[in-house]
């Protein structure tokens, strides 16, 4: 974790029942206290299309979500 105030970066360590899997090519954004990560690649190659909170108050911890679908939207076709 980045600290901006004093400019130092800090090793956060989660419970691994609690975390989600690691994971790259997935999307991140920090939304009030919250980061939202979706989707992404795991360690064995597979597409996840997952979500989950980090509460960034102390303490830090994993939040699941879930997505629910969109029932408005309409493809652009």
């Amino acid at each position: 974790v980045y600290n901006i105030d004093t400019q130092t970066w800090s090793s956060v360590h989660f419970h691994p029942l609690n975390s989600p899997v690691s994971r790259r090519n997935h999307i991140a954004e920090i939304m009030g206290n919250f980061m939202i990560i979706h989707g992404g690649i795991d360690d064995n190659e597979n597409v996840l299309n997952d979500c989950a909170l980090l509460n960034l108050n102390n303490p830090m911890k994993w939040v699941p979500c879930k997505i629910a679908p969109n029932k408005h939207l309409k493809a652009p076709y």
